[in-house]
C-alpha cells in the first residue's frame, strides 16, 4: 500500500471543504419584504438602499415591479417579497393583494370616518376579488380585521334611518 504524502491528502480535503462552502452559500436565501406603492417603484431611498445590500439591479427591479402593478390604482401599497440566493444574480419577487386594513383605511374618509354596510361590502368584494379567496373567507378575514386593530372611528351606519 502506497501512502499518500501530506500536500495531496490536504489539497483534495481543501477542495472538497471549498465545494461543500460554496454549495452551502448557494443554498441560503435572502428574503426581503418591502411594501411598495403601485407604478411607483424608484430606484432612489428608501427602496434603493434596501435593495442595493443584497446586490439586486436597483432599475430592472422598479421596472418589473411597476410593470406587474399596471391593474391596480397608482399609490396602492403592496407587499413585494424579494427571494434571492446569497450568491446568486437571479432574484424571484412575489407581489401580494393590499392589506386588509389599507382597503379599510381607504373606505373610510377622513372627514367621515363612518363605514356604511355599502362600504363594508365593497371592501369585502374587493378583498374577495384581489386574494381569490370566497366571500366567505373575505368577510371573515375584514370582521376580524375590524375587531383586532380596534378601529375605534368606525361605526356601522345605515344611511335610511
Amino acid at each position: 500500500m502506497k501512502k499518500v504524502s501530506f500536500f495531496f491528502r490536504d489539497f483534495f480535503l481543501d477542495k472538497q471543504r471549498e465545494k461543500a462552502k460554496l454549495e452551502a452559500e448557494m443554498k441560503l436565501q435572502v428574503t426581503l419584504n418591502v411594501t411598495v406603492p403601485a407604478g411607483e417603484a424608484k430606484p432612489v431611498a428608501p427602496l434603493g438602499v434596501m435593495l442595493s445590500q443584497y446586490y439586486l439591479p436597483l432599475q430592472s427591479f422598479c421596472d418589473q415591479v411597476n410593470e406587474a402593478t399596471n391593474d391596480y390604482t397608482e399609490g396602492v401599497e403592496l407587499p413585494v417579497k424579494v427571494k434571492k440566493g446569497l450568491r446568486a444574480k437571479e432574484y424571484k419577487t412575489f407581489i401580494k393583494p393590499p392589506s386588509t386594513s389599507f382597503l379599510i383605511s381607504n373606505a373610510t374618509a377622513d372627514e367621515n370616518p363612518f363605514l356604511d354596510y355599502l362600504g363594508l361590502w365593497d371592501v369585502i368584494r374587493i378583498k374577495a376579488d384581489l386574494s381569490k379567496i370566497a366571500y366567505i373567507k373575505a368577510a371573515k378575514n375584514v370582521f376580524g380585521s375590524l375587531k383586532s386593530s380596534n378601529y375605534s372611528k368606525i361605526y356601522f351606519i345605515n344611511k335610511n334611518g
